[in-house]
């Protein structure tokens, strides 16, 4: 009984672990993605402030 106890919890555990990581990695990407953004716009602009 206790045995089945302790898999099921690890299970559902590892479940959540699983779940939480794509959650981290999901917003990871995001806050990469949206860094690159911002970066390539202030970039741009420094470029056109050059350029002129």
């Amino acid at each position: 009984m206790l045995k089945q106890l302790h898999t099921i919890f690890t299970r559902s555990l590892e479940r959540k672990i699983c779940r939480n990581m794509t959650y981290l990695t999901f917003f990871q990407c995001l806050s990469l993605f949206l860094c690159i953004n911002l970066y390539g716009n202030v970039w741009k602009q420094f470029i056109h402030l050059f350029s002129d």
